[in-house]
């Protein structure tokens, strides 16, 4: 490949890192390519694919690369061990499961799919059938300690060569013969709390006594520095540790209980001791951890809690006695309370009712509204059973005039509003024959403020007001007059709603000096038009699912999809619609709507 070409491939920057370290061409051509510092790239001719830490090449410096007869893919690594590569996924090797070292400078398979790894420490080969690993060092005749990199070469009679630090290395499989005697295991030394302690097969100490150290040695003449040790305390560890070349182990602050050391020693060929060597260790517990002493301490607390217990019913029945005789004084005072409470409630009762009889005179006859405005509807929905809601309707020649009127609260001192805005506005309207809304509504402002003595000057004055929606239909020109104290007017006109908003300032609470002044609205009636007006208690009625508002919005696209119906039905439809909303929560606000076809 000539200079232009590599120069070429670089500026692609298909690699992971243009420090590349190893190659391998496997079984289906692609080219595996090791880098320093950032994995492996995998090249089929076309397309680069990079392996990391994404998927699962832990340690990204590669020294080797290399295939086994089962298309499986070794990667040696500079201090992370050795990757296994199959099906997607990374299988990792270290010195834990059995590797000399974890740098690996070199690897090779056998005629038999063995895998040969070389470290900076020796030589390891791994049984693929058994998932096993085979250490070589001078007892095997391999003396060269450290491999070099790649330095590897199986000939055609199967035999492996390695190059080291120490001269070059030929490995015969044939005369490779697998050592099958056991190695002997024996514990040298054992320590308690870092003093010698005479070994024994069951050693029991105290409870300060709980920190062990084991120190042994497996026997193996064909290879002793090949012998690795499985380990586990039997108490402690769930499982058995990993195989390890390291002959001792340290257990630290032990708890008192039973424990059974458990080692087994394996040669260079992988034959394990087939009986465990054993020591068993009981640490005793402290006298108050004993059976014994919970057993004293619990029938300690038992009679303590049954005297305690034999005086305190004593001390309640007494208490028992005097609080039944103060319970029956005081329930005969109770009794008497409640019936000249039951009496006062009866009155109280009795006089809303008769309150609620007054209120309902004072409201225009069914008679008077179907007569005057036949197309309408009134849903009139007290919360209580006097209402601070009410609506006001005359008569007066050419002109018919209806208002909704929303008073401060609700019940009694809403009533109370109620029955003192239908008095002004029958003064005003009936009396001093005005008929113009807005001048309705300054008038209503003035006598309201007035009426109640509502002025700067007075902290005790009563500060109720109302907010009210009032409409004067000429009957002659079809003109509708409207103006409003915070309450709109809706008019539906050909499927579509629109809204006249009213002042933004209530009936009453006039300052001294302040001169606030109602709008005054005029609409041109057209055949089929209808109009509503009303308080707030519909939209702000909670229920439904989540327990919200049923607000505006929903209010008004009710009335346009219920548009057809008849003004009666509307008003039922409103009605079900409200109940349905509310549930089984309480009712907020008074209620009322009207809604007219004039």
């Amino acid at each position: 490949i000539n200079s232009e070409v590599i120069k070429t491939m670089r500026t692609i920057n298909g690699l992971s890192d243009n420090d590349v370290t190893a190659f391998c061409e496997d079984s289906r051509g692609q080219i595996w390519i090791g880098t320093k510092q950032k994995g492996v790239t995998v090249f089929d001719g076309k397309n680069y694919k990079k392996l990391g830490r994404d998927n699962g090449l832990t340690y990204s410096s590669v020294t080797s690369i290399a295939e086994d007869s089962e298309h499986t893919i070794w990667i040696g690594t500079e201090g992370g061990g050795v990757f296994v590569f199959n099906n997607g996924k990374f299988l990792n090797y270290k010195i834990k499961d059995g590797l000399v070292s974890d740098f690996i400078t070199l690897i090779i398979s056998d005629s038999k799919n063995n895998i040969w790894l070389g470290t900076n420490k020796g030589l390891n080969k791994y049984e693929v059938g058994k998932k096993l690993f085979h250490t070589y060092a001078s007892g095997e005749g391999f003396t060269g300690l450290e491999t070099k990199s790649k330095a590897t070469y199986r000939d055609d009679q199967g035999n492996l060569w390695f190059g080291t630090v120490n001269g070059v290395f030929k490995y015969n499989p044939k005369e490779d013969l697998a050592v099958l005697a056991e190695p002997v295991v024996k514990l040298t030394r054992f320590r308690v709390n870092l003093e010698d302690y005479p070994i024994g097969k069951h050693i029991r100490l105290s409870y300060e006594k709980n920190s062990l150290h084991f120190n042994f040695v497996g026997i193996s003449l064909s290879n002793p520095q090949g012998v690795t040790y499985k380990t586990k305390l039997e108490g402690y560890d769930k499982e058995w540790k990993p195989v390890t070349n390291q002959n001792f182990e340290i257990y630290s602050n032990l708890q008192p209980n039973t424990y059974v050391f458990k080692l087994i020693a394996c040669n260079s060929s992988g034959v394990c001791a087939s009986q465990p060597l054993l020591m068993k260790i009981t640490i005793t517990p402290p006298f108050w951890k004993t059976w014994w002493f919970y057993l004293v301490i619990l029938a300690s607390i038992v009679s303590v809690l049954f005297t305690y217990i034999k005086l305190r019913e004593r001390k309640l029945r007494h208490e028992k006695k005097l609080l039944e005789d103060k319970v029956n004084e005081r329930t005969a005072e109770v009794m008497e309370k409640n019936m000249e409470l039951d009496e006062k409630n009866k009155d109280i009762t009795a006089s809303i009712r008769y309150a609620k009889r007054i209120q309902d005179a004072i409201l225009p006859p069914d008679d008077f509204v179907k007569t005057h405005l036949p197309n309408t509807f009134i849903l009139f929905k007290p919360k209580d059973i006097v209402s601070g809601d009410f609506y006001w309707i005359a008569d007066e020649g050419d002109y018919i005039i209806f208002t909704a009127v929303d008073c401060t609260g609700h019940g009694v001192p809403g009533a109370f509003m109620s029955i003192v805005g239908h008095n002004l506005l029958d003064r005003i309207v009936l009396e001093q024959n005005i008929l113009k809304p807005a001048l309705v509504l300054d008038e209503l402002n003035k006598s309201v403020s007035d009426t109640l003595r509502q002025s700067d000057h007075e902290d005790n004055a009563v500060r109720d007001g109302m907010d009210i929606a009032m409409c004067v239909f000429n009957r002659k020109t079809a003109v509708l007059q409207y103006a409003g104290a915070y309450n709109p007017l809706w008019l539906i006109r050909n499927g579509e709603l629109k809204e006249l908003k009213g002042d933004k300032f209530p009936i009453g609470n006039l300052k001294a000096g302040e001169n606030k002044k109602f709008v005054n609205h005029e609409i041109q009636l057209l055949k089929g038009d209808t109009v509503y007006i009303f308080s707030d208690g519909y939209a702000d009625q909670f229920g439904g699912p989540a327990g919200k508002k049923f607000k505006s919005s929903t209010f008004k696209q009710l009335l346009l999809d219920s548009i057809q119906l008849p003004m009666e039905e509307q008003g039922v439809l409103l009605n079900t619609a409200i109940e349905n909303w509310r549930g089984n929560l309480e009712q907020v606000d008074d209620i009322l709507v009207i809604g007219t076809r004039l």
